[in-house]
Order: C-alpha cells, then sequence, then structure tokens
C-alpha cells in the first residue's frame, strides 16, 4: 500500500528528455517541500489535506495548455510562465513553464536544474500557503 503525497512534482516528456538530471531533481524537491510542510505544521487537520500537484513544462507545452480552461475550476495566472487552478481551495493544481531562456542556461549548467526548480516550486507553494495563512516554507 502506498501513500500519495500532498506535494507531487512531474515534468512532461519532453522537458526530461531535454533535462536528464530533471527526474532526479523531481525527487530531491518534491521530498524537501513534503518534509518541510509537513514540519511547518500544513497537515494539522486531517480531514482537510492541501494537495498541490506541480507539473512541470516546457514553454511551448505551457503556452499549448494555457488554451485549455477546464469550467469547474478557478484559473490564476500567477506569472508568465506559472498558473494554477482550483476548485475547492485543498487542491491545487500548478503548471509550470521553463523558459527557453532557462532551458537554455539549464543545458549549458545541468548542475542548476535542481536549483531553478527548486526555487519555482518553492515560490507558487509559498504563495499557495499564504492564501490559505500557514505558514511560509524556508
Amino acid at each position: 500500500m502506498s501513500e500519495q503525497l500532498p506535494i507531487q512534482i512531474t515534468a512532461s516528456g519532453e522537458l526530461i528528455a531535454q533535462l536528464p538530471k530533471l527526474n532526479r531533481a523531481i525527487v530531491n524537491i518534491e521530498a524537501q517541500l513534503n518534509f518541510q510542510s509537513m514540519t511547518s505544521g500544513w497537515y494539522s487537520d486531517e480531514e482537510n489535506i492541501l494537495a498541490i500537484e506541480i507539473q512541470l513544462f516546457t514553454q511551448a507545452e505551457f503556452d499549448e495548455n494555457r488554451t485549455v480552461t477546464p469550467t469547474d475550476k478557478q484559473i490564476i495566472d500567477i506569472a508568465d510562465d506559472v498558473r494554477c487552478s482550483t476548485s475547492d481551495k485543498t487542491s491545487y493544481s500548478i503548471d509550470i513553464a521553463i523558459t527557453a531562456n532557462e532551458l537554455t542556461l539549464l543545458n549549458q549548467h545541468p548542475k542548476l536544474v535542481e536549483k531553478i526548480c527548486s526555487t519555482k516550486a518553492r515560490k507558487v507553494t509559498n504563495l499557495i500557503a499564504a492564501d490559505l495563512s500557514l505558514p511560509e516554507l524556508p
């Protein structure tokens, strides 16, 4: 039996193909965010566990997905490269684009993959936390 983590991160196949170190980075970032959110007391109410699904895309995929708007969810464009949707304030789906400039940089400096992806995921996670009056993650 496997329990699903409250914060999950995935990446598109195209992005993974372009950034070979991305899968490992995602595992590390996901573990850090889940551990930090747990120790910050985000899950004290077991009946209303916050669920955040973060999906990383190339800029082209992100732009293509932007044209699809679910009717049952509130869509918030947080930035040019971040889009969030929610229907009940306990379940969030976040699309994050790795821009063309970032992709170029990451291909030149693969050691930055985890740092840049972590920074983007943490920023949007903390925006959700602020909206829900939860403590910010370090």
